[in-house]
């Protein structure tokens, strides 16, 4: 005796049963098809750069790449740390990366060295920094990158531009920024008959470089015919870490004077902007190399190429200074606009016009009759 309903019940369950399995599969399937991106941050700790950098491959790249950080210990090429941290790499090697992503001179120091070790045939991108020389890029294997471009002459003319009557420049930075002071150095000779240029910390004589509480003084002593060029600080005198949140309170409770910016990094801390480079924007330029890579594209003939300055200014700085942002700029921030009186006004005339008008009509109908 057959009963249908019994057939069904037991063809239901055997179905049920093979979604759930599918279900169960399916996701581990998926992750073991993700391909693995290894950053190697020259940074001891995370940072707002780290972090924007990491944004910008993630986002680019999706759910179908895994990213791995490993943070090397700071800016240094001490030979004996890179023995430590490739001892430590060494415990737990990264499984057949897609790509190494070195964000800075010392990780790309380390994965030139260390790369054939760790991993073995993997492209190595650099970012964070200066176009290396020909010979060292010919030597590391697969390699290319996205260079640093950061405009420091662009910068000063722009704050010479928005700020005619500046007299004076201070610049703040902490000790890996050396190779930038000299270059903005440099870039001020064209500005040197009308305004002076200060290092707070790196002046002749002074090595004790510059802390957060001399930094929170300086900001607060500008003259008024003085701005801040912000090279970058994410080390004290002391070679401590310094979190962007701190630089932002400072900037936020103790500038009396416009801050310009060469990253993005410090946007929306009441600092004015600049020719700015976005480390988010470098995170997807070096996404774009990875999926060029995933689809074949020979690392080798891939030529480094930088991401694009752009002038970005926040609205409420420029307004707070009385500053125009220059044409073309993108303008961040922009301060609430106060209600216009005249135009409110000029609106209750033009109510009052119209109820005069319209009981002039309804008196005239009225007389009519």
């Amino acid at each position: 005796m057959e009963y249908p309903q019994y057939k069904k019940l037991v063809k239901w369950c055997r179905l049920s049963i093979l979604c759930l399995g599918i279900g169960l599969i399916l996701p581990a399937v998926c992750h073991a098809a993700k391909q693995e991106l290894v950053i190697l941050h020259s940074e001891a700790l995370p940072t707002q750069w780290t972090h924007n950098i990491e944004s910008g491959l993630s986002n680019t790249l999706g759910n179908e790449t895994s990213i791995r950080q490993e943070f090397l210990g700071g800016d240094t090429l001490d030979e004996d740390h890179f023995e430590e941290v490739f001892e430590q790499l060494a415990q737990k090697p990264p499984s057949s990366p897609l790509a190494v992503v070195a964000n800075g001179e010392t990780a790309f120091a380390f994965a030139r060295k260390f790369g054939e070790d760790l991993f073995p045939g993997v492209p190595v991108i650099f970012c964070s920094m200066d176009w290396p020389d020909p010979t060292v890029l010919n030597q590391c294997g697969p390699c290319t990158g996205v260079p640093l471009k950061q405009d420091i002459a662009a910068n000063l003319e722009l704050i010479f531009t928005l700020k005619p009557d500046t007299r004076l420049v201070v610049v703040i930075s902490d000790d890996q920024r050396r190779t930038l002071r000299a270059t903005t150095d440099s870039a001020m000779k064209p500005y040197m008959d009308r305004a002076q240029i200060l290092f707070p910390g790196y002046e002749p004589g002074d090595n004790a470089g510059l802390s957060l509480a001399i930094m929170g003084d300086v900001l607060a002593s500008v003259p008024e015919a003085g701005v801040v060029l912000f090279l970058g600080y994410t080390e004290d005198g002391q070679g401590n870490m310094v979190e962007n949140q701190q630089i932002v309170s400072l900037i936020e409770r103790r500038s009396v004077s416009p801050v310009f910016l060469i990253t993005d990094t410090l946007l929306g801390s009441g600092a004015v902007g600049g020719v700015v480079v976005s480390g988010t924007a470098v995170g997807r330029k070096v996404a774009d190399i990875i999926l060029d890579i995933r689809s074949g594209q020979a690392v080798n003939e891939m030529l480094p190429e930088p991401v694009p300055t752009e002038v970005v200014l926040d609205g409420t700085a420029l307004a707070r200074f009385g500053m125009t942002a220059i044409p073309g700029a993108c303008v961040v921030n922009a301060p609430e606009q106060a209600p216009d009186e005249q135009g409110l006004s000029a609106s209750w005339i033009a109510l009052a016009a119209l109820a005069f008008l319209g009981c002039l009509l309804l008196a005239g109908r009225r007389y009519m009759k």
